[in-house]
């Protein structure tokens, strides 16, 4: 329920601004953007708040490049307002400009050195260049001024991403001790007994993660990888189809099932998944005509096989299995001269790619065929 009325004509700048805050809060990112910029029309004291609230809904809306030009207005127009600061921060690291995001994330901090929730964006920040031991000094005055759940539980992930499981589990379980139903908490927790290959005590932990959160689509995704590494197939596929009934575009959930059904030679459902990922992004492409070609290969279709494994080249012309598969199903239809040519393309990226063994199968193969 919007409580402006600006019909009239004779809107404030004052009423346009909460305007434009009640409709990003109703998540009407386009009217909001609207409605602040008409707070930026008359330019009243206060203009800085509606770069920011701009900023923010263009954010929202997925519209980042825009944002972040309302947010630098927004600072421009108050060099010490720490939430544009903060949210430039956001807006540098979703647009892979990690080290702007530094800066600015810095400079918020300058401003209020005593704000727990800065420290942890710088964490994540520095987590994502690699930087560990600044993320956790960063993550770790976090938690020095405020002793929060996802404090620990990031501290936890540091430490996971550096194989130091005790440290992780240590955290997490501080996590856990804080908040019982943090999910994402249970959840990091079973990615290290899943390291440690102790498969029942992470399915635990996921099952737990899924009870809290029926839609934490990679813990259904993980749980259902572990119970096919335990060949309890049926379980494997339900929590595939859930990953995937919770969001279609869920690519691991298609590539996961999509193996477990060419394992079981279940073809048509196997291609069926392998051609969902094709447009999902070009890494889905490689790996769905990879698979999706081996399939039409094992049931000798050997012209689309061919044809996935022509498209996988042109996607990456490096890739000398593809050539290698493409070879072997031109000996199948005898036609030598362009199997040659693939197996000698193929050995030639297998030596630039210091694959010995793979370099001598081929060279092996060729010689076979040149005799």
């Amino acid at each position: 329920m919007l409580s402006t009325d600006v019909s009239k004509g004779n809107t404030t700048a004052s009423q346009w601004l909460e305007r434009g805050n009640q409709l990003w809060r109703l998540n009407r990112y386009k009217e909001a953007v609207e409605a602040f910029g008409e707070v930026i029309r008359m330019k009243p004291s206060f203009v800085y708040l509606a770069h920011y609230g701009k900023g923010l809904a263009l954010r929202w809306d997925g519209r980042n490049q825009e944002a972040l030009a309302a947010l630098e207005n927004a600072v421009n127009h108050q060099d010490n307002f720490i939430p544009a600061w903060e949210e430039l921060s956001h807006v540098y690291e979703e647009l892979k400009q990690s080290q702007k995001a530094l800066k600015t994330i810095n400079k918020a901090i300058l401003l209020q050195p005593n704000n727990p929730n800065l420290y942890n964006q710088k964490f994540t920040i520095l987590n994502s260049l690699k930087m560990y031991e600044e993320a956790e000094a960063a993550i770790k005055k976090a938690i020095k001024l405020s002793h929060r759940a996802a404090f620990y539980m990031n501290l936890g992930i540091i430490y996971a991403e550096q194989e130091k499981w005790n440290l992780a589990l240590v955290n997490y379980n501080q996590a856990i001790e804080i908040n019982s139903q943090y999910a994402n908490a249970y959840y990091n927790r079973g990615n290290v007994y899943r390291s440690h290959k102790k498969y029942d005590l992470a399915i635990a932990e996921y099952s737990k993660a899924i009870d809290i959160n029926f839609q934490f689509v990679e813990a259904y995704l993980n749980r259902g990888i572990l119970y096919q590494e335990q060949k309890k197939w049926d379980l494997a596929i339900a929590d595939y189809n859930k990953a995937i009934a919770i969001n279609p575009e869920f690519y691991s959930a298609y590539f996961h099932r999509g193996i477990l059904y060419k394992a079981q030679e279940k073809w048509d459902l196997a291609i069926a998944d392998f051609t969902k990922l094709i447009p999902i992004n070009s890494q889905s492409a490689e790996v769905a005509y990879l698979n999706r070609g081996q399939i039409y290969d094992n049931q000798k279709k050997w012209d689309l096989a061919i044809a996935d494994f022509t498209k996988l080249i042109a996607i990456n012309p490096k890739f000398a299995l593809a050539y290698n598969y493409r070879a072997i199903i031109y000996i199948e239809k005898k036609d030598k001269q362009k199997a040659i040519q693939d197996l000698q393309q193929a050995a030639q990226l297998y030596e630039a790619q210091r694959d010995t063994a793979a370099y001598k199968r081929v060279m092996e193969l060729l010689k076979e065929l040149q005799q």
